[in-house]
């Protein structure tokens, strides 16, 4: 078997990722959206815009920029994840444009937990490791930080366990 040689491999269904930041950015855009209006009717009412009006516009509109542009990654980067088990790594990819590839070598490994719920189709898969990568630590059922890295959203969790734990004890001998 080559090094590169991949044994499994799946995307992950970012569905209810887009549902919850299509809520939070419909809800940061209104916000801004009545904000911005409401300074218009000032406007209209001959309300003159003096140099604290006119910076609060610009940190209005930068944090709108920043916002959306921190969102849109994130929502690219969960909608093109994708995992990979190869013989002595796990990898994550994500990207569009350029991609971007993060591996997690076997030997670093500490532990692989595979946690499987009753009312869901699919299980998580946690990896904890000696040192840190550049791979969000992240729920995607919740939309919330987890404490250590995952593999989410796994159909067939225990097969694919059983694929990590070989490996990894391969790697270990």
């Amino acid at each position: 078997m080559k090094n590169n040689e991949i044994l499994w491999e799946q995307s992950l269904d970012a569905s209810l990722t887009w549902l919850w930041a299509g809520m939070d950015m419909t809800f940061v855009c209104f916000m801004i959206g009545l904000t911005l209006y409401n300074f218009f009717k000032l406007y209209k009412h001959g309300v003159h815009f003096d140099k604290a009006m006119i910076v609060e516009l610009v940190e209005i509109g930068l944090y709108g920029v920043v916002y959306f542009y921190t969102k849109i990654t994130q929502l690219f980067a969960t909608t093109t994840l994708r995992y990979q088990v190869k013989k002595d790594v796990i990898v994550y990819n994500w990207g569009i444009r350029k991609g971007n590839s993060v591996e997690i070598p076997f030997k670093d490994i500490t532990a692989i937990n595979l946690v499987e719920y009753n009312s869901k189709d699919h299980a998580t898969i946690y990896l904890v490791t000696k040192g840190d990568y550049k791979v969000h630590k992240m729920d995607f059922d919740s939309n919330s930080s987890r404490h250590t890295y995952t593999l989410e959203k796994i159909k067939k969790g225990p097969a694919v366990y059983n694929i990590l734990m070989k490996q990894w004890k391969l790697a270990a001998a």
